[in-house]
Order: C-alpha cells, then sequence, then structure tokens
C-alpha cells in the first residue's frame, strides 16, 4: 500500500511541484505566486486517501491540483479532530465538486454503466 511520503513523491515526480494551504471562507493559497482562489474552481488531477491502519490519526487525504493560477500542486489535508475549520471547508468544496462531476459523467446515458470517473 502506498504511503503518504510515496504518493507526494509520485506525484511530485509527475510534475504537481508546488503546495497548496486552506485559507478562510473554502479558499486555497498557491504558496509559490500567493494567488487564493475557491477549493471549487480548481481542477482536481488526483485524489489519494490515506486511512490510520493502527492509528485514526494518520488518516488523511492528498489532492494533485492544478490551480487557477496555473500551476500544479498538492493540498493535504487531516480527518477528524486534527482537521482545521479551513482544511474542513476546502475538503468539503472539494468533495463536492467531485460529485457534482460524477452526476454529470453518470447522465450520460452512453457512458452511465461503463464509466468511471478518474479526476
Amino acid at each position: 500500500m502506498e504511503t503518504l511520503t510515496e504518493a507526494i513523491a509520485r506525484l511530485r515526480a509527475s510534475g504537481f511541484l508546488r503546495d497548496f494551504t486552506a485559507v478562510a471562507d473554502a479558499r486555497l493559497r498557491c504558496a509559490d505566486c500567493g494567488q487564493e482562489f475557491d477549493a471549487a474552481s480548481v481542477h482536481i488531477e488526483e485524489i489519494v486517501r490515506f486511512e490510520g491502519e493502527s492509528d485514526p490519526g494518520d488518516e488523511s487525504i492528498l489532492f494533485a491540483l492544478s490551480g487557477s493560477c496555473g500551476h500544479l500542486g498538492l493540498y493535504s489535508a487531516p480527518y477528524g479532530p486534527d482537521a482545521t475549520p479551513e482544511d474542513v471547508a476546502v475538503v468539503g468544496a472539494l468533495v463536492s465538486y467531485v460529485q457534482l462531476a460524477v452526476v454529470e459523467v453518470s447522465a450520460l446515458p452512453t457512458l452511465s454503466s461503463a464509466c468511471t470517473v478518474a479526476v
């Protein structure tokens, strides 16, 4: 099973070189250029979720994103009590975006039974 560190290294090697951080109002900030934008406005390239096998505090999620600023980068957040209010809002916005994409794809009658959504 891939660890968080291994996933970050794999995605960095694929070009996701910047980092994004959660800020107020479900917004992300690009660490490289400082631009802030709504989490719902990014393009999600990949999502990797990690579950703590022996410690629930190890639960986290990693998003490979294309930001509105044009940079490719990573955003990670913990689950549970370690999550900040900003992380909760951003992850909620990103998950809503993914659910919307799944609904839009499933609405296509010719693809709905054989299509997997890769974000």
